[in-house]
């Protein structure tokens, strides 16, 4: 009898689900059990294949990966053939006339649009008698050369090039997929803008396509929804934007405030964007998207604002420790290049073996000092001098942090107060020859160290509240390219960090956001929420999203069983309904779409034949990875 499976969200886990049923269509026996069935995929947005953060409708062409083209974060070949770590640089070598015509096509959709509405529909014939037009077309004519210049080097194998650049690679690679299913006679139907709002306990799966409501029941179901959008809508032309990656909002939003300071008078507008992640970083690119880089003759990047009608827009990072990140050079980022600097396993162990108080818990100086001293020998080993690396100014924190009680803000004495200066520090390191990673080390010994919390004095855990952030920026680190754009901007004058500190307060007033917090009051025509998205399985307690309350609610009727971490997802070859939790990026969601497509495949085999199952091989992954059973 045939069976309807159903894939929700064709993003990185949807595709790798997909990808994992091509390679156990290898198999002839799993072909034609596969044959029988129907495979349905939702998709909220028009296109297949690409995931919330690489749609072009979406994300933005000046939003970069974080990491490289030649990467071991980048998934190998996706038509379950030979893998390729190259795959993805040699699809941009052999696509070059289209990719730049892809995204010259953006650019000039931004100026028609940009045309239109300051001079009113017209011809090209016309256009070209009104010089400001033509003082508008030369300026978009070099902005389009700038971002080919600094962002389109498609042979570039150590670099790092739009998002929208990999969510091209996976729809084409989507598109292989479904083509070779097809050949093998399985079915796959696909809805394109169709909205999943509900699943119940009999695998009923509500959803909205073409305005219509419909409901359909389905015999297994993958949740691949990825990150997750569940802030509610704001009012219009209120001065605060909560919506996850707010392109459009945002970009409307400021040509209306530049169009109401031209008209009373202002000589700016002033932007807060909340957050210094990478999100924030993005959404700082785009509200100065129509402002030229130009690099001197030294190759050193300059910004030049475009003060549309007189008016100058500046903008404020803010967060609680004005922390950016840290700034990601060119290297091997394989797992086996990051293992070559030290041995995290030793050092858990060594850590474990210190000695506790009274209530078995570990002083917090001695886990800092024992940090400390675990940096030293790694850099020294990798060929780094103290000085290079900050870790004086690390040791000597621990040093003092043994009796101080202010333990959070002395953690924050301990950064540059100019985060632009630390900045141009990190840029230089990165950029830098030195054969060794450093960032990687980092990154390991942060990971390590905020793992350690529950060893802790309860004292002393309130320095995790500031620690934790300096490892998300050290963990996830920005392309060098991004730090340089930024630098650039606080040069121009336009952007800066404000770190808040603990307790500050927002209010609207009015058409303006005052924020009040331990510097002092500022005024902001608007506030942009950027700390980030909420991912998978994590986002479903609370969740606004309709999918996941759903979801919540056959957990608390006691008719769903969310797998934890503590319960492994190899244990459950049963699965009727699995949830992909984003774990390692955009390999560690495609390796979890291959996972859950093994497990529903043995799902399938063992209501035909009890005993029998298929092994993916391409489909290894971490038990973290989180499913769902009815």
């Amino acid at each position: 009898m045939p069976k309807n499976i159903a894939i929700v969200g064709s993003g990185p886990a949807g595709a790798g689900f997909l990808s994992g049923l091509v390679s156990l269509s290898n198999d002839p026996k799993n072909r034609g059990l596969l044959a029988e069935n129907t495979i349905h995929i939702f998709e909220k947005s028009a296109v297949f294949g690409a995931g919330l953060p690489y749609d072009s409708s979406i994300t933005a062409p000046e939003h970069l990966l974080n990491i490289q083209t030649v990467s071991g974060s980048i998934p190998k070949s996706l038509d379950g053939g030979t893998p390729d770590p190259e795959s993805f640089l040699k699809w941009m070598k052999n696509n070059e006339d289209f990719i730049k015509d892809k995204f010259l096509k953006i650019f000039k959709d931004r100026f028609n649009e940009k045309a239109e509405k300051r001079f009113g529909k017209k011809s090209e014939s016309e256009y070209q008698k009104i010089p400001d037009w033509v003082e508008l077309k030369e300026h978009y004519d070099k902005l389009w050369s700038s971002f080919e210049k600094r962002y389109l080097d498609l042979d570039k194998a150590k670099d790092f090039h739009p998002r929208i650049l990999y969510g091209m690679f996976s729809i084409s690679n989507f598109e292989k997929d479904l083509e070779i299913l097809k050949s093998r006679g399985i079915n796959v139907v696909l809805h394109p803008q169709s909205t999943v709002s509900r699943v119940d306990g009999d695998k009923n799966l509500s959803f909205i396509e073409n305005g219509e409501e419909k409901s359909e029941r389905f015999a297994k179901i993958f949740i691949a929804t990825g990150m997750m959008d569940d802030t509610k809508e704001n009012e219009e032309n209120s001065p605060v934007i909560t919506k996850l990656w707010p392109i459009k909002e945002v970009t409307d939003r400021l040509e209306k405030l530049i169009d109401e300071a031209k008209e009373s008078g202002k000589s700016n507008v002033k932007i807060a964007v909340k957050g210094t992640g990478l999100a924030a970083i993005d959404l700082v690119k785009t509200i100065f998207r129509d402002g030229l880089f130009e690099s001197d003759e030294a190759g050193k990047l300059a910004f030049i604002p475009n003060e549309e009608g007189g008016v100058k827009v500046i903008v404020d990072m803010i967060s609680r420790t004005g922390i950016l990140p840290k700034v990601r050079g060119s290297w091997d980022e394989t797992p086996e290049s990051a293992n070559k600097y030290g041995n995290m396993a030793e050092f858990n162990q060594r850590i474990q073996k210190l000695n506790r108080d009274e209530d078995g818990k570990l002083p917090l100086w001695l886990l800092i000092s024992n940090v400390a001293e675990e940096m030293s020998r790694i850099y020294k080993e990798a060929g780094f001098s103290e000085e290079a690396t900050g870790f004086k100014s690390f040791a000597n924190f621990a040093n003092e942090v043994r009796n101080n009680s202010q333990i959070f803000e002395r953690f924050l004495s301990y950064r540059n107060p100019d985060a632009f200066l630390e900045l141009e520090s990190d840029v230089s390191q990165a950029l830098n020859e030195y054969g060794s990673p450093k960032d990687i080390i980092w990154q390991n010994i942060y990971n390590q160290l905020t793992g350690f919390a529950t060893l802790l004095n309860e004292s002393d855990k309130d320095f995790f509240d500031g620690l934790i952030r300096w490892r998300q920026n050290y963990s996830t680190p920005m392309p060098a390219k991004s730090a340089k754009e930024l630098i650039a901007l606080n040069k121009a004058g336009v952007l800066h960090v404000k770190a808040l500190g603990r307790e500050h307060i927002e209010e609207i007033d009015g058409k303006v956001v005052k924020v009040n917090s331990q510097s002092g009051t500022e005024n902001y025509d608007l506030v942009i929420n950027a700390t980030g998205a909420r991912l998978g399985v994590e986002s479903i307690k609370g969740s606004n999203s309709p999918l996941y309350k759903s979801l919540e609610q056959l957990e608390e009727e006691g008719r769903l069983k969310i797998v934890g971490k503590n319960t492994p997802f190899d244990d459950h070859d049963d699965m009727e309904i699995v949830i992909s939790r984003v774990v390692g990026g955009i390999e560690g969601a495609r390796k979890s779409g291959n996972r859950a497509a093994e497990k529903i495949m043995n799902s399938l085999i063992k209501e035909l034949s009890p005993g029998s199952v298929v092994s993916n091989p391409t489909s290894k992954v971490a038990s973290s990875n989180q499913g769902i059973n009815i």
